[in-house]
């Protein structure tokens, strides 16, 4: 099982957001947020996502942008092993 680290551990490189429309009773412009466990590579590419809270009708499309993040250690030594940790996507409906 890879080690848990917390956020001040590892910070994103670059962060994709999703592109979402309003569904249901949500508007354009509604902020949302979703939470995703990453499992990290040896070289910072998630390798496996799950959705840990996510309204239903947004989450293939959050773990498809989380696809694209990227993350490094903050002290930027190379990952010993394949990190988990959890991060909050926000992004607002268009």
């Amino acid at each position: 099982m890879a080690p848990r680290l917390d956020g001040a551990d590892v910070r994103v490189t670059t962060r994709v957001l999703p592109e979402l429309r309003a569904q249901g009773s949500d508007q354009p412009g509604d902020p949302k947020a979703c939470r995703l466990q990453f499992i990290i590579d040896t070289v910072g590419t998630p390798v496996d996502i799950t959705v840990v809270d996510c309204q239903e009708e947004y989450a293939e499309q959050v773990v498809l942008a989380g696809q694209e993040w990227r993350f490094e250690p903050h002290n930027g030594t190379a990952f010993p092993s394949r990190v988990r940790i959890v991060r909050e996507i926000r992004f607002n409906l268009q």
